[in-house]
């Protein structure tokens, strides 16, 4: 098992005793000036080991609600327009690191749909991983390769953690069903 993630997925992957790539964080201006960074460690990654499963763990994109007609260009610079970045980042990185017929399986904040108030950005982002991940998964079927999706609420706190890695990956894991998208916490 492999690990790529942002800071805040080191623990996970310790607690899993998986080796973890290590995203650097885009903090991209108006002018982008820091996408090369980016897709020199994508360039960098995508060579290596391949595994079984690869996890995708990133930082939530958006740290507390804020009206969405508050939201400025640099707020959306920074809690959506990087986030895009980072995770088309690191699920191309995934899908090349997995091991033909083996499983991507990604984890992303998402609000629940009767308390998203305030949290457009990250609802933003998670829609938008939810069709990277559907595109990742039908561009990598010749190979075997399936690509999941798990939705966790945003309001849980933590919303993520090592035991809840590990139950949804044994659960994805034991599916004989192609790529899976999970949305946790949407009644």
């Amino acid at each position: 098992m492999l690990v790529i993630g942002t800071a805040g997925a080191k623990d996970i992957a310790n607690g899993l005793g998986a080796p973890m790539l290590l995203l650097p964080e885009a903090s991209f201006d108006e002018s982008w000036s820091q996408g090369a960074e980016l897709q020199d460690w994508r360039d960098r990654s995508r060579r290596g080991e391949r595994h079984e499963v690869v996890l995708v763990l990133l930082d939530a994109s958006q740290e507390a609600p804020q009206p969405i007609d508050d939201v400025v260009f640099d707020s959306w610079l920074e809690d959506c327009e990087a986030p895009f970045a980072e995770w088309f980042a690191a699920l191309g990185v995934a899908c090349q690191r997995c091991v033909d017929g083996g499983r991507v399986i990604a984890f992303v904040a998402r609000p629940r749909p009767m308390e998203s108030g305030g949290w457009s950005l990250a609802a933003c982002v998670a829609d938008g991983v939810e069709t990277m991940v559907r595109s990742f998964g039908f561009t990598t079927t010749d190979r075997g390769v399936r690509v999941d999706l798990i939705t966790l609420p945003l309001d849980d706190q933590p919303w993520i953690d090592v035991n809840v890695v590990r139950d949804r990956v044994a659960m994805v894991a034991s599916s004989s069903i192609g790529s899976l998208v999970i949305h946790e916490g949407e009644h």
